[in-house]
């Protein structure tokens, strides 16, 4: 199983803070993951909800200047706010395959 950060366009200085150098789509992850001598079973998008913010991010980003923040957790009741928002989100639209989300997820086995 792999998770990795999703669609170039949401790209901001959060990345670089954590150290991605790259945001997939489902094409270029089935292509590092046979280059590694695996395939894709299954893959999708999740933390759809994220998607809007994290492009709204990007564009006051380059509007305002990119500023480095450094990742904090959140208070504890925030914390649990978005893992149910993030649990929802999997029960209801994560099910239809939205083709669209801030990370992607992919199952991973030995090349046939």
């Amino acid at each position: 199983m792999i998770t990795v950060p999703a669609f170039q366009a949401l790209r901001t200085s959060h990345d670089e803070v954590n150290h991605h150098f790259v945001r997939y789509r489902r094409r270029s992850l089935n292509t590092v993951v046979a280059q590694a001598g695996l395939n894709v079973v299954s893959s999708r998008y999740f933390f759809h909800w994220l998607f809007p913010v994290k492009l709204g991010v990007r564009v006051l980003a380059r509007f305002g200047g990119a500023r480095r923040a450094y990742p904090t957790v959140p208070p504890a009741f925030l914390n649990r706010l978005l893992l149910g928002i993030a649990r929802l989100e999997q029960d209801t639209v994560g099910r239809l395959g939205v083709p669209f989300g801030s990370s992607l997820l992919a199952w991973s086995g030995a090349a046939a």
